[in-house]
């Protein structure tokens, strides 16, 4: 075990470039994925497999279905409960692989990954949502809604349009969290481990991931005492979803295939190799 973080650290200071890179990308992946949730939601063209439970949350806590001034900030908070439990269910399941993985290899190390996920699961838990409330206060709710009315009426059209904007910048933070390589976050680590747990595809498991996260909103829907249920459910359950579901992927596909051509983590590491052997060959002479 001692030599494992040895060697981890000597990884780690020659590869110093790559990973504040990395970090970088991460920070960047968190802002821009919670401005694109910030801007998406006074839409009202639809929610996330996530947000639309998120949002009968709200709606259990307000105690209706419509959405009052202080949405955002409720929001923020609901949001994090339910990444807590999607982090107890994806922590549930880590234990059970591994373990599993343990009794295989035998290796003290396996646990080591099951604790930084943990870690930085909770970390993403309470850091996300308070960055799409803090985008909130200068992306605000009334004035995403006022760019939205034309003539004192709703326009689908307008709100279409700051809806896709928004989905864009969504995926771009989507993509650079993906590239940075670290903290995938509560969601994606119950898909990653429902993987390792079954013979699934990736997009069987994603797409059982994906129902998943909205049953329980379904369920809980009917029991918020005012508002309009059947509204709230064909507002928010509706085109924006299945562009969340079934664009998301093909999207951010497609841009990690441009951000690699410009970061290409192979290429600074053999700069880096080039380097240290440049600097060993100074010190013997």
């Amino acid at each position: 075990m001692k030599e494992y973080f040895s060697t981890g650290y000597k990884n780690a200071k020659k590869d110093w470039r790559i990973n504040l890179i990395k970090f970088v990308l991460l920070l960047f992946g968190i802002y821009f994925m919670a401005l694109g949730i910030a801007i998406y939601i006074p839409t009202e063209i639809g929610a996330s497999q996530v947000d639309f439970t998120t949002f009968v949350l709200v709606g259990l806590k307000t105690g209706t279905t419509e959405r009052l001034d202080n949405f955002t900030k409720v929001y923020s908070d609901m949001l994090i409960y339910f990444y807590l439990v999607l982090t107890f269910i994806s922590t549930c399941m880590g234990l059970v692989n591994t373990i599993r993985a343990h009794k295989k290899t035998m290796e003290p190390k396996v646990w080591i990954g099951f604790v930084f996920t943990l870690i930085t699961n909770i970390a993403i838990t309470f850091i996300l949502p308070k960055v799409v409330y803090l985008n909130s206060m200068y992306v605000t709710y009334d004035g995403v809604k006022d760019m939205i009315m034309v003539n004192g009426v709703v326009s689908t059209g307008v709100a279409s349009w700051i809806f896709a904007g928004a989905f864009i910048v969504f995926c771009l933070g989507v993509t650079c969290w993906v590239k940075s390589g670290w903290a995938t976050g509560p969601y994606n680590t119950v898909c990653d481990e429902l993987l390792k747990m079954t013979r699934l595809t990736f997009p069987m498991a994603r797409l059982i991931c994906d129902a998943a996260m909205v049953v329980p909103g379904l369920i809980l829907l009917w029991v918020i005492p005012n508002g309009d249920k059947t509204g709230f459910l064909f507002t928010n359950l509706s085109i924006g979803t299945l562009v969340f579901v079934f664009a998301t992927g093909p999207l951010c596909g497609a841009m990690k295939k441009l951000l690699d051509k410009i970061i290409d983590y192979d290429m600074l590491k053999r700069g880096n190799e080039k380097v240290v052997v440049v600097d060993n060959e100074q010190k013997a002479s």
